[in-house]
C-alpha cells in the first residue's frame, strides 16, 4: 500500500473544509477527551510545509501543538508524527521511548507522558491528513490497541466528516 501526505489537489479541499466542519470536530474532540479520561484531544492536519494546524481540540491543546512544531532536533514530535500507518501509535510512557523521551513537551511543561494518535485518512484514498491524538500528563503503560478502537473510530468519524464538509 502506498500511504502518504494528500496530493496537492486535496490540500484545498481539505483546508475549506476545516471551517465547515469546525463544530461537529469541536464536539468530536471534547467527547474523546471525556471518554479517555485526558487533558488533551487534538485532530491535527499537517500542512504541506510540515507543520501542523489543529482543527480541533480540548484543554491545553492549542498551545501544545504550536509548541511541537519541527524544529529539527530529531525528537519524537507530539501532534506532528506522520502516522503511515493504519494502526494508531500509541505510547504507554512516553519516558519507556528514546526519541519521546527527549522530546520537549515531555521533558517541559506539559510533561506528557501518554499519547496516543490514530490516522485520519482521506475518504476515497489511502491519503493520510491528519491524525486524532489524546494525551495525558498520567502515564498508561497498559493502553493497548483494544483500548485504542474508539480513538480509531472517531478518527475515521472525523475523516468522514471533513469530506463532507469539503463536498458541500
Amino acid at each position: 500500500d502506498n500511504i502518504g501526505a494528500p496530493s496537492v489537489a486535496t490540500l484545498p479541499r481539505i483546508w475549506s473544509a476545516c471551517h465547515a466542519a469546525r463544530g461537529h470536530l469541536d464536539r468530536l474532540a471534547y467527547e474523546v477527551a471525556a471518554a479517555y479520561q485526558t487533558e488533551i484531544c487534538v485532530i491535527a492536519l499537517q500542512r504541506g510545509d510540515g507543520t501542523v494546524m489543529a482543527l480541533a481540540w480540548k484543554g491545553i491543546a492549542r498551545e501544545v501543538v504550536e509548541s511541537s512544531q519541527p524544529r529539527g532536533n530529531g525528537s519524537f514530535g507530539f501532534f506532528r508524527h506522520h502516522v503511515a500507518r493504519d494502526l494508531p501509535i500509541i505510547l504507554g510512557d512516553a519516558m519507556q521511548f528514546s526519541r519521546a523521551r527527549e522530546d520537549p513537551l515531555v521533558v517541559n511543561a506539559p510533561q506528557l507522558r501518554f499519547y496516543a494518535a490514530a490516522p485520519l485518512r482521506s475518504v476515497g484514498s489511502r491519503d493520510y491528513i491528519g491524525t486524532l491524538c489524546v494525551a495525558s500528563r498520567d502515564p498508561r503503560p497498559d493502553f493497548g490497541l483494544k483500548d485504542a478502537e474508539l480513538l480509531r473510530q472517531r478518527a475515521a468519524e472525523a475523516a468522514a466528516a471533513l469530506a463532507a464538509a469539503a463536498h458541500r
